[in-house]
């Protein structure tokens, strides 16, 4: 029994297990910890980059709000806020965990948090070569390259010196304030760089057309002719961005004194901003007074180059002013001028410095207007329309005040009687309001607003008639004889004798006003139409008793245009080869005072070219209405795109400058008129091709800004 006891344990003590050794049991442990820690680490540094983390602080929720509405929503926190790089995430985690730890402990949290966004972070996403392309921004049309490479104003700017990063709610955005305080920054003397402050350095594509209160205005014409763009846009930058010093002490706890001495002693401008803008991200706004860059309408500021306030306040001028934009008169409505709806400042038509109509007594300087001024706006032949509305409006005005001067003196003569009825009380109103419209004209000098001085002196003559009829019931009412407010007396004088450009006619005015006794309106509606043309006597004349009187390029010259070969926008110079041949070799009924028809005109063809050249022409014709009702209807898309986004505010300069070339084209071949050079008008719809492919790049473009 004891023997077999021993072997039994003989055999246990055989067959236990052999411990391993304690170091290496300990390494084990140590490893499955070290794995495990890391795999902690790992989960805590994933969830504590994330936007759910960061937004639990209470101060961190407007960013994060701000970074869900934003762009960047699929961007995780870190990979913007830390450098790039392993080591540099790392030490970003370490730093912002000391942070919070110590708001922990002390239970204190900041006020206002501050990051810098390094430019290596920003290109982990944004490559070199898509930053070179230019953008369109807010109308203007921006380089990434020019403002990140090349120095501005000696300073070097990052990427989150425009893109900032919290800017009224949003996310990383662009605030154009900050690009205003950069191009409109005066210096110490007032003068604003004359490069980034002009117009055109930014805004490299404008409107050809532009729409003002309703009415087409020409924009292309005065580009085109070098007029300043201040002339119109007055009072467009607001501000002078200049640094108050007690913006500093909002940051900088050095006393006032000793921070004043320090700057004046050691720092320039170069080396505020290598701190501020180039080193750290402070945003323009915390130094700089804002600078507000929009369009106003305020054509009475007076901006003559100086300070004009030293001496003027808000009410010199009132009279002209309000003269100006319509408003003051008794019984007439409100009739802003034409100049005044497009902006037109005083300094526009003032620009001459002289004595004014008081001499040196009253002021030492006045600026006079000088009909080179009308000139330089509406062309050659307008410097004599300010004198004619002056020697109007004096026989107006000496009218209306004879008439006055009876009604005052029938007035006192009712007074010395002792009538003081409801008829006697009605007269003094009407023969104040009558006065009043009168010194109205003359303070406001009403050639300021021509029409509506003009309905103010018509009506107080008809106020002083209707008075002089309350006082005496046996008077017979004079007739107020209105001004002849026609279109030759108004503006347009000498026109008579001028020739003029409408639509594709060469028109002279002379041959038909002057010679043959015709009236503006029969050609042109009336004032409410602003001269809208309405040719329905054309063919009377030129194609019966009067034709052979003028030649058919002077009134056909789209057609003219066509055959010349040189009409249309992107299109090489491509003359027809019967560009010597008479109109009439071909428009056979018209040289025999007949209407024409298109079979008489094919029928010609076969008698210069061989049999079946007839066809040609029907084919041509196909060929080109069939492309142009494909381009017509991008023209249409493009059409529709445009008044859908500026209903929403988008700048669309780019894409109606297209539509307006696409527009011209189509109009010069369509029709019959492309058939008269079939090669040119393949050449203009093969620019039409490469302007529909402009558009529709510049469609995706805006698509592109309306997702991100």
């Amino acid at each position: 029994m004891d023997e077999t006891r021993k072997e039994a344990e003989g055999f246990e003590e055989e067959t236990a297990p052999q411990k391993s050794p304690r170091w290496k049991r300990l390494l084990k442990w140590a490893v499955a910890g070290f794995v495990v820690m890391l795999l902690l680490v790992v989960v805590m540094f994933e969830v504590t980059s994330s936007p759910e983390f960061c937004g639990s602080c209470h101060n961190m929720r407007p960013y994060i709000e701000s970074w869900k509405a934003s762009s960047h929503n699929e961007v995780n926190c870190a990979t913007c806020h830390y450098e790039p790089g392993f080591m540099n995430y790392v030490k970003g985690k370490f730093t912002d965990g000391q942070a919070h730890l110590v708001i922990f402990i002390t239970g204190k949290n900041r006020g206002r948090y501050h990051a810098e966004i390094s430019n290596a972070s920003c290109l982990q996403c944004h490559d070199r070569e898509s930053l070179n392309t230019p953008k369109e921004f807010k109308g203007v049309t921006f380089s990434h390259s020019n403002h990140l490479d090349n120095l501005r104003r000696n300073k070097k700017l990052r990427c989150v010196t425009c893109h900032g990063q919290l800017v009224q709610g949003e996310h990383l955005t662009v605030d154009e304030r900050d690009c205003f305080i950069c191009h409109f920054k005066a210096d110490e003397k007032a003068q604003r760089d004359p490069v980034l402050s002009n117009c055109r350095t930014c805004h490299l594509e404008v409107p050809l057309e532009i729409q003002v209160d309703g009415h087409t205005f020409h924009h292309g014409r005065y580009l085109e002719d070098g007029t300043d763009c201040t002339s119109c846009h007055v009072g467009i930058v607001q501000g002078q961005g200049a640094v108050n010093f007690d913006r500093c002490v909002e940051c900088h706890s050095e006393k006032e004194r000793a921070l004043k001495e320090l700057i004046a002693e050691k720092f320039t401008s170069e080396t505020y901003h290598l701190n501020h803008v180039t080193n750290h991200k402070v945003e323009c706004w915390r130094c700089h007074e804002m600078i507000e860059h929009e369009m106003v309408r305020n054509p009475t500021s007076i901006d003559f180059g100086r300070n004009c306030t030293v001496c003027h306040t808000d009410e010199q001028h009132l009279g002209p002013r309000e003269m100006y934009r319509g408003t003051g008169g008794v019984g007439v409505p409100d009739m802003p001028s034409k100049m005044f709806m497009a902006n037109v400042d005083c300094a526009s038509c003032h620009v001459k410095e002289g004595v004014g109509q008081y001499g040196s007594h009253a002021t030492d300087v006045a600026f006079l207007t000088m009909g080179a001024a009308c000139n330089a706006c509406h062309g050659e032949g307008y410097d004599g329309m300010l004198h004619r509305w002056q020697k109007i409006l004096h026989d107006a005005e000496t009218a209306a005040s004879g008439r006055l001067l009876e009604a005052e003196k029938a007035l006192f003569d009712a007074q010395k009687s002792g009538h003081s009825n409801e008829a006697y009380q009605q007269a003094v109103k009407l023969v104040g309001d009558a006065g009043h419209n009168i010194k109205f004209v003359r303070v406001g000098k009403g050639h300021h607003n021509m029409e509506y001085a003009l309905k103010l002196l018509q009506t107080a003559q008809a106020m002083t008639e209707e008075a002089m009829g309350l006082l005496n019931n046996t008077y017979a009412k004079q007739p107020v004889e209105p001004v002849e407010m026609t279109c030759t007396n108004l503006c347009h004088s000498e026109m008579e004798t001028r020739k003029v450009r409408l639509g594709s006619v060469n028109y002279p005015h002379k041959t038909h006003i002057v010679d043959l006794g015709f009236s503006c309106t029969d050609c042109h509606g009336g004032m409410d139409e602003h001269g809208k043309s309405n040719f329905t006597m054309c063919g009377e004349c030129h194609h019966g008793e009067g034709q052979g009187k003028v030649g058919c390029a002077d009134c056909h010259q789209d057609v003219a245009g066509i055959i010349a070969g040189d009409a249309g926008y992107g299109a090489a110079k491509t003359p027809a080869p019967m560009k010597d041949l008479d109109c009439t070799n071909c428009h056979t009924q018209i040289a025999a005072g007949q209407s024409t028809t298109d079979d008489v005109i094919v029928a010609t063809c076969v008698e210069c070219h061989e049999a079946g050249y007839d066809k040609k022409v029907g084919e041509w014709m196909d060929e080109i209405q069939k492309s142009l009702a494909a381009q017509r209807d991008k023209a249409a898309l493009f059409r529709k795109t445009i008044a859908e986004r500026k209903a929403m505010g988008m700048n669309m300069t780019k894409l109606g400058n297209v539509l307006l070339r696409l527009e011209r084209n189509n109009e010069l071949i369509g029709g019959k008129n492309g058939q008269h050079n079939i090669d040119y008008a393949r050449e203009l719809l093969a620019a039409n091709a490469k302007l529909i492919e402009k558009g529709e790049m510049l469609m995706r473009d805006y698509a592109k800004e309306m997702g991100s």
